[in-house]
């Protein structure tokens, strides 16, 4: 069997709220307040909210597919890892949190493997900048989201991202 492709890019946000303040919503649960399009269903949780070992699916967002995600690093208030499964695709999403000012400093990493072809051909169309592509509209309504305390409709979040 040959060895698959990988793509591994990271993309780094100040928000305007501390580490202990911004974690508690980086989960699927919580990711509802916060993200409009968000959907998935929880498969297993003892608190009902991100936890080690948690497993939940996620709907299709894009070509990628629904997704199984496991929380396979939990360390409040500085770092949660999910690992995300799809027929294609292995993806480990790392999401670090650092006090910067007057608020934190949010650096998501993606580690992109493929699994077969298909999986090559998408990891073929990544590069350095796929992490921001994909996280930047969503780290802009966190953003506007620990400001406001409303969320932020995912068309704004997006034209915002364009501009930026």
């Amino acid at each position: 069997m040959p060895q698959r492709k990988r793509s591994i890019s990271s993309y780094a946000r100040h928000i305007a709220a501390s580490p202990e303040r911004a974690f508690p919503l980086l989960c699927p649960i919580r990711e509802y307040e916060w993200i409009e399009r968000w959907r998935c269903d929880l498969v297993y949780s003892d608190s009902g909210v991100a936890e080690p070992d948690c497993v939940f699916v996620a709907a299709p967002i894009d070509e990628i597919g629904p997704e199984t995600w496991v929380c396979s690093r939990y360390e409040p208030p500085a770092r949660i890892d999910y690992v995300r499964v799809s027929p294609h695709l292995v993806i480990r999403t790392e999401l670090r949190l650092a006090p910067a000012g007057a608020g934190a400093q949010l650096t998501v990493t993606l580690v992109i493997t493929s699994l077969d072809e298909a999986g090559d051909a998408f990891v073929g169309r990544c590069d350095s900048g796929t992490c921001e592509e994909r996280f930047k509209a969503a780290l802009i309504m966190l953003d506007h989201f620990v400001r406001t305390g409303a969320l932020l409709p995912a068309r704004e979040a997006a034209r915002q991202a364009a501009q930026a």
